[in-house]
């Protein structure tokens, strides 16, 4: 009986011995899961300026005239503002953009005998399009494409004859392009993009020289620009 208590009392005291250092043990740490960094969202509307440059391919055709036809290739810089609203759709994005831009292009060629000129303008460039892109975060990629309108002026001039054929207004076209957009900061982005414009054949006829020479102008355009845009 005696041993039983004893070996009872030495149970306890080891137990109360275990507790104690158990008590005196730091508190194990708790670890908090990371916090995610949010995913930028693209929807919202945008203000911006672009700037870049512009390569022109114009020709003036004639069926009547001693010189049938004459190119005029020509670069320079264009640059303006742009604004625009973005949809997102879980990666997918959708947007509308219009901008307006002005361009240094003004470039004359030598026609017949090398005493005609040709000379062909654009003085802006105005562009209304679509955008459908992939968001991967911050960035964007994406395609594009509506409509265009600028002002230019074709002339061919003959000191010979002479005579002056020249279209001078505003015009319509297409373009389509793609670029690639990267969220800098909370409400910043910048932005590479590819546009390539065309406009359809316009027709004058000179009625100075008497002859009655009709003409054919033709114009294209290349742009390549960076942009960046204010996110609200």
């Amino acid at each position: 009986m005696k041993s039983s208590f004893l070996a009872g009392v030495s149970l306890g005291a080891v137990a109360l011995a275990t507790g104690a250092q158990a008590a005196d043990l730091p508190a194990r740490p708790v670890y908090k899961a990371p916090v995610a960094a949010p995913v930028w969202n693209w929807t919202g509307f945008y203000v911006g300026g672009t700037l870049g440059g512009a390569w022109s391919r114009s020709s003036a055709s004639s069926t009547n005239y001693i010189d049938p036809g004459v190119d005029s290739n020509s670069a320079g810089v264009i640059g303006g503002l742009e604004a625009g609203y973005n949809w997102q759709m879980a990666n997918w994005v959708l947007g509308v953009e219009a901008d307006i831009s002005f361009s240094s292009l003004n470039h004359t060629a030598s026609g017949f005998f090398g005493t005609d000129t040709y000379q062909s303008r654009l003085d802006w460039l105005s562009t209304i399009r679509g955008r459908v892109g992939y968001a991967f975060d911050r960035w964007l990629v994406y395609g594009t494409g509506g409509g265009a309108f600028a002002e230019l002026k074709d002339a061919y001039a003959s000191p010979t004859f002479p005579f002056v054929a020249e279209s001078s207004s505003t015009v319509g076209g297409w373009t389509a392009g793609g670029g690639i957009e990267y969220a800098v900061a909370d409400h910043w982005t910048v932005k590479a993009e590819y546009l390539h414009v065309g406009f359809g054949n316009r027709s004058t006829t000179e009625n100075m020289s008497g002859f009655g020479y009709a003409f054919a102008f033709k114009d294209r355009l290349d742009v390549a620009r960076v942009g960046i845009n204010y996110k609200f």
